[in-house]
C-alpha cells in the first residue's frame, strides 16, 4: 500500500481548482523528483549533487479539459486584458525569493547550481505559463504562488496524500 502511494506521489501533479481572471478553469502544479528525472537517459543533469527533494517543475493555468493555456501572443493568444511583464523584466521583482526559494524548490536541473540557467528557465516558465496566469503583470505572486503551494503540499511531509485523498474521494471505495 505504502509502495502504491509514493508511487502516486512521484507521478502525480496536483491541481487546484481557482476561479481565475483570464479563461481558464484551473493551476496545475507540478512537481518532479530530480533522481527519477535525472536517471532519464533523454535528460542530462548538471552539478555536482542531485537534489533528493520535490522541486516545482510547473504552474500551469489549464482548460477545463486538462489542456493547458498556450502561451501569451498579442496576435494570437491575448489570454489577459493586461499588457503581462516581459520575461526580460521579471528578475528584478524575484529577487527577494531567488536566492532561498526559488533556486531550492524551482531550479532548472540541467545546471542547478548556476544562477543564469536558473534564471534563463524561470523566465521561460513566465513567458509558457505566468503571463496567461492570475498575475500577468506580477510576477513575484505568480511564483510565490507556486513556491506556496510547493511547500503546503509536499509529497514526502504527508500533507500531499491528505490532498490527493481529499481530491479523489470519489474514487475512493469502502470496501
Amino acid at each position: 500500500m505504502h509502495s502504491h502511494l509514493l508511487v502516486a506521489a512521484v507521478l502525480a501533479t496536483v491541481n487546484l481548482v481557482v476561479s481565475g481572471q483570464g479563461n481558464f478553469a484551473f493551476y496545475k502544479l507540478s512537481l518532479q523528483w530530480p533522481p527519477s528525472v535525472c536517471n532519464d537517459p533523454r535528460f542530462y543533469c548538471g552539478g555536482s549533487t542531485i537534489l533528493s527533494s520535490f522541486t516545482i517543475h510547473g504552474l500551469w493555468p489549464q482548460f477545463d479539459d486538462d489542456t493547458p493555456v498556450k502561451p501569451y501572443d498579442p496576435r494570437k493568444n491575448r489570454c489577459t486584458d493586461v499588457i503581462p511583464t516581459n520575461p526580460d523584466d521579471i528578475l528584478d521583482s524575484l529577487q527577494s525569493i531567488q536566492e532561498y526559494y526559488l533556486t531550492r524548490l524551482w531550479p532548472n536541473l540541467r545546471n542547478p547550481q548556476s544562477l543564469s540557467t536558473n534564471q534563463e528557465f524561470w523566465k521561460y516558465e513566465w513567458k509558457q505559463h505566468g503571463m496567461c496566469s492570475d498575475y500577468p503583470n506580477n510576477p513575484y505572486k505568480y511564483f510565490a504562488a507556486a513556491i506556496t503551494l510547493a511547500m503546503v503540499y509536499e509529497p514526502l511531509k504527508g500533507n500531499f496524500f491528505f490532498f490527493f485523498i481529499c481530491l479523489h474521494k470519489n474514487y475512493i471505495s469502502d470496501t
